[in-house]
């Protein structure tokens, strides 16, 4: 298996599900490294490598979705809950610009009293103090939250973030697309179906966006 797959690599081929299982199960770490920096050259330079200073604002680590992994969000009404206010969270990103930084991603919780507006407000007010940084603005797992708190469709929630200036939307909340292992670890979050209906309301409406997986727990290969 080890042959045919530096061959098949080398070659510019595209490994199988068999062979990335291999990979996952068998492989040792410089056999890894070796495969990647070959498909990475495909790309780029293999002398070459690019990079960004950036900064991950948390604007609230207040959040009722109760996952089993995270150990940031706190509870409503905890002795060390916290919400930044606008002041706040532009204080931290002047101190980005100090270090020379280009971008800023937001990141919150499932806060039960803010709403879709208030984070238009948020991102109309950063684009306007800093028309020189780009900005991911929350999660995908957030936008879905406040779009049902705030009692508007998908659609028309990314239609509020467009016109706030959104142009990018982060990945965070996709975890495992599978209902079992959600239903284990993220059980107040949404199902995948609905994940795949909020992130086309996002694409359609101009914004682009990711999916981060969270790895690593009893998931199945």
């Amino acid at each position: 298996m080890e042959r045919a797959l530096r061959e098949k690599v080398q070659g510019g081929g595209r490994i199988s599900p068999v062979e990335a299982a291999w990979l996952y199960r068998e492989a040792d770490d410089a056999l890894l490294q070796e495969l990647a920096g070959v498909v990475r050259a495909r790309f780029h330079a293999p002398t070459d490598a690019t990079w960004l200073v950036m900064a991950i604002v948390n604007t609230t680590n207040v959040c009722v979705a109760n996952c089993d992994y995270c150990a940031f969000y706190r509870k409503p009404g905890a002795p060390d809950a916290y919400t930044l206010s606008i002041d706040d969270i532009c204080a931290r990103i002047e101190r980005l610009l100090g270090y020379g930084g280009t971008l800023v991603s937001f990141n919150g919780g499932f806060h039960p009293k803010l709403r879709l507006s208030d984070y238009a407000t948020l991102f109309s007010e950063v684009h306007r103090r800093f028309p020189g940084l780009a900005f991911y603005e929350m999660t995908v797992a957030e936008f879905m939250f406040y779009c049902k708190v705030s009692k508007v469709d998908y659609a028309a929630g990314a239609a509020i973030l467009a016109a706030a200036g959104t142009q990018w939307i982060t990945g965070g909340g996709a975890e495992v697309l599978a209902e079992s292992f959600r239903k284990r670890h993220s059980p107040l979050k949404y199902t995948v179906a609905d994940f795949y209906v909020a992130q086309r309301a996002l694409v359609d409406a101009g914004i682009g966006t990711t999916g981060t997986m969270v790895i690593g727990f009893d998931e199945t290969l």
